[in-house]
């Protein structure tokens, strides 16, 4: 609390340092919570009472009741903590709009003498991506090395961001366990289909990988293969045991309906995903040979500088490390990292901040994550981290 008491308006903002993590008041009976110091003080501090019966909003002290943690995983802990408190004991706060939660940056850009905050790694990748993108052109060669097409503008910028979009895609599909590069081979041998991915994964305990483009030729394949039919409405990651006794798992890939729409888009601009894994090549003497793709950018004093693209798949990281040349990222983990002007003007200024406002928008669903996440039953929360781990795309351990 050092740095945001001496940074605050002490005019209209007061500070309420909290020491460490707060009680999970999910687990804890309603004794225990009035008797855990930390929680105590909260409901000094607001003094408006706690629960249906006692809560008396005339009582309220404060207008805003906002909630900055540091952008860790333990600031992530802590946030949850006091978002459960209020969810069960001073719900009306949520009601009527009155929780919110602070949006620290997470990176400083410096370049030269000038810095700026950057809020999250998508706002600073999108700056990285426009610094790169400044007067650039890509090459397109053919195979024997000459050049088809020059893409520069908007249009290099709609590529870039169908290869972005695309990374994002590629590695929910990793996090799966599938090997993109793998994956890309299953593509339909007619020239015509060749942007077609399979859509069904079928998993079998001391087995390979089944991949199935519809619902009846996997079925044809679990005939043959002592496995239950399934049904075509089915929807779901479904795990099973083979009559012969061996584990089944089948997964519907949602994510190849997006991949496809993005295959078309490249198509477009004449790129086509048979350069997406491409392998630079060596002569017999040992140099490498031309690449297919070039980036051509011109820097601050007006030097012109010519980067070999191997593949696609290099192209938005080339674009990325172009953007960050010149260019020094800070990144912040906690709060206390800031001085107190910085947390002021980054965090805390009423004219420039950014509060997330917490809302009873989807309560129901609001209220089974809580119990299952926050409750005493171990065995739903397993099951549910077990179904959605590799969904997480920022984990911090």
């Amino acid at each position: 609390g050092g740095s945001a008491k001496g940074g605050r308006n002490h005019e209209i903002q007061a500070i309420l340092p909290l020491k460490g993590k707060i009680l999970n008041v999910e687990k804890a009976r309603l004794d225990k919570v009035l008797g855990f110091e930390e929680i105590r003080i909260i409901i000094q501090a607001l003094n408006c009472g706690i629960g249906d019966d006692d809560f008396d909003e005339s009582r309220l002290r404060y207008g805003r009741i906002i909630i900055m943690t540091d952008a860790d995983v333990d600031g992530s802990h802590i946030r949850t903590l006091l978002l459960t408190f209020f969810f069960r004991h001073m719900k009306k706060l949520i009601e009527q709009g009155r929780i919110y939660i602070a949006q620290p940056p997470l990176f400083q850009v410096a370049r030269g003498k000038k810095a700026e905050y950057v809020v999250n790694e998508k706002d600073l990748y999108r700056m990285l991506g426009d610094l790169g993108l400044e007067g650039l052109t890509l090459i397109v060669y053919d195979d024997d090395h000459r050049e088809v097409d020059r893409i520069e503008g908007e249009q290099l910028g709609a590529v870039f961001h169908v290869l972005q979009q695309m990374g994002e895609v590629i590695s929910v599909l990793e996090r799966r366990g599938i090997a993109f590069s793998e994956f890309l081979n299953l593509r339909a041998d007619d020239p015509e289909q060749r942007s077609r991915l399979p859509r069904i994964r079928l998993q079998i305990s001391g087995e390979s990988d089944r991949y199935f483009w519809s619902v009846e030729e996997e079925n044809n394949f679990r005939q043959n293969n002592k496995l239950q039919s399934v049904d075509p409405e089915l929807d779901a990651v479904i795990g099973e045991t083979s009559r012969d006794g061996r584990l089944v798992w089948r997964r519907e890939l949602h994510e190849v309906s997006d991949l496809e729409r993005l295959f078309a888009r490249l198509s477009e601009f004449g790129l086509s995903m048979d350069d997406y894994n491409l392998v630079q090549e060596e002569s017999p003497g040992g140099e490498l040979l031309p690449t297919r793709y070039e980036l051509i950018s011109t820097n601050i004093k007006g030097e012109t500088h010519v980067e070999s693209v191997a593949n696609l798949s290099r192209l938005a990281p080339s674009i990325y490390d172009l953007g960050r040349e010149g260019i020094e990222i800070k990144r912040f983990k906690g709060l206390g990292e800031m001085d107190a002007e910085q947390l002021w003007e980054t965090t805390m200024d009423p004219d420039t901040r950014i509060l997330r406002r917490v809302t009873m928008e989807g309560a129901g669903e609001a209220e089974r994550l809580f119990s299952i996440l926050m409750g005493e039953e171990v065995e739903p929360r397993r099951k549910y981290i077990e179904e959605h781990a590799l969904e997480v795309k920022n984990l911090d351990v």
